[in-house]
């Protein structure tokens, strides 16, 4: 256990989420739960309240390759433990997947997808992929269409079609994703990437589960924020 002195401040990337009746999954906010901390790797951390880090205490968990467990071995008696996730957007080239119909309109589509970055899977292979939820597509029509209002009316229409035969959840392996946080390839909520593709990480979110997260983004949207 390290002094207070040499510790970094406490920023929550886990949580507890307790046994309640009636409340489950999406239903759960911050003010039900207690924000924690893993100090360590995937493989072995110890897992802190903000008043024990802050206060030189004992870990209230044990974390090993994503279990959490009391620090004596024993399993929670009650509620969970689970990391928080890191909500990052993705934005895809996918034109070449449209159409041609559409392709003649749009000089640029990109499929936008939600993931979890702390939540990495192994589809029968060694290599670690990220697990994307589409969200919706995004392009930049040619100068023809920007012009005329029936075309862009077409476009929408035919990508909004399109979205809804988009299959709701795909994977990328992690090695293909993470170059697009790099900052030369970041891209901006409501905006394009400027090159081939780009991501960023998605700021504010405050749901606890993934559920809760689909539904803050879900929001968002609405508003032309991602």
């Amino acid at each position: 256990m390290l002094t207070i002195a040499n510790k970094r401040l406490f920023i929550p990337n886990a949580i507890y989420i307790p046994t309640k009746d009636g409340k489950e999954g999406k239903d759960f906010d911050r003010d039900d739960c207690t924000l924690l901390l893993v100090d360590g790797e995937f493989s072995h951390g110890e897992v802190y309240t903000e008043e024990a880090w802050n206060h030189g205490g004992e870990p209230a968990y044990m974390q090993q390759r994503g279990r959490f467990f009391l620090p004596d071995g024993s399993e929670l008696p009650a509620g969970r433990v689970q990391l928080l996730p890191d909500t990052c957007i993705v934005k895809l080239p996918e034109r070449r997947h449209w159409c041609e119909d559409v392709q003649k309109l749009a000089a640029r589509i990109f499929g936008v997808y939600a993931l979890d970055r702390l939540q990495h899977f192994h589809l029968c292979e060694i290599c670690a992929s990220y697990e994307l939820w589409s969200l919706e597509t995004q392009y930049e029509e040619t100068d023809e269409v920007a012009a005329d209002e029936n075309k862009r009316d077409e476009l929408n229409q035919m990508i909004l079609e399109g979205d809804g035969q988009t299959e709701p959840v795909t994977y990328m392996h992690v090695c293909d994703i993470e170059p697009m946080f790099r900052r030369n390839r970041r891209c901006r909520p409501g905006q394009l990437p400027r090159n081939d593709a780009g991501g960023y990480r998605l700021r504010g979110i405050t749901a606890v589960t993934w559920d809760g997260v689909m539904e803050e983004i879900a929001e968002l949207r609405c508003n032309g924020n991602i």
